[in-house]
């Protein structure tokens, strides 16, 4: 559990939900959203919505969108998280993970959420 995983958590809606939890999670969606304030997630206040654009490893813009930092152990697996809210489309959401893989965040298996929520 020393790794950052990430994973869609809510799709098929006009908003989909990126979910990212382990030490690395706010630092990982960092580095591939941008707030429109020009402060970092890092210094947001816990579980506060943060405007901003995701973007793509070579820097292109994918959406505007949300992101919400949550400190641990406040979190639902009580862990450092970090979720991205954006359009709920397919090809969104894809990107978007694809972003965070390349900054070494790996796909959450089936019901690693939970075990990690279960195991903290």
């Amino acid at each position: 559990m020393n790794d950052t995983i990430a994973a869609v958590a809510a799709s098929g809606g006009p908003i989909g939900i990126i979910r990212v939890s382990g030490a690395q999670a706010i630092g990982a969606v960092s580095a591939v959203f941008s707030p429109k304030n020009g402060s970092p997630l890092a210094e947001a206040a816990s579980q506060k919505l943060v405007y901003g654009t995701l973007t793509d490893k070579s820097g292109n813009v994918i959406d505007c969108c949300y992101a919400v930092a949550l400190h641990a152990p406040h979190t639902y697996t009580g862990e450092t998280m970090a979720e991205l809210q954006c359009h709920g489309s397919t090809a969104v959401l894809c990107a978007g993970l694809d972003a965070l893989f390349a900054q070494g965040v790996r796909q959450a298996e089936a019901g690693e959420f939970t075990r990690r929520a279960f195991l903290n």
